[in-house]
C-alpha cells in the first residue's frame, strides 16, 4: 500500500447501498465505478502497474490450456462411446 500514500485518495462520493434489485439505478452504477476507479488509481504504480499484482487466473492460464486438449478428447471419447451405446441399444 506504497502508493496509496503517494497518492492519497481523492474525495469520494458516498457508498451507494443497494437492498433490492429496484435500487439499481445509472446513477448508483456511475457512483461505484467512480468510487473503484478513484480507489484502483491510489494504488496504481506510475508507470500503470499494481506492484505486487497476483494477476490470479492469468498465471494459471497455462496450465489449464495445456490439459484442455486432454479434457476435451476424453470428453469426446466419452459422448463416442456412449453414441455407439446408444446405437446399439435402440
Amino acid at each position: 500500500m506504497q502508493f496509496a500514500r503517494e497518492n492519497p485518495l481523492p474525495l469520494l462520493p458516498p457508498q451507494v447501498k443497494i437492498e433490492s434489485a429496484n435500487d439499481i439505478t445509472e446513477e448508483a452504477i456511475q457512483t461505484t465505478m467512480i468510487r473503484a476507479v478513484r480507489f484502483y488509481g491510489t494504488i496504481q504504480a506510475h508507470d500503470g502497474h499494481w506492484p505486487g499484482d497476483y494477476a490470479g487466473p492469468m498465471f494459471l492460464l497455462p496450465g489449464l490450456v495445456s490439459n484442455l486438449n486432454k479434457m476435451f478428447l476424453s470428453l469426446l471419447s466419452f459422448i463416442v462411446c456412449m453414441h455407439g451405446m446408444l446405437l446399439k441399444y435402440t
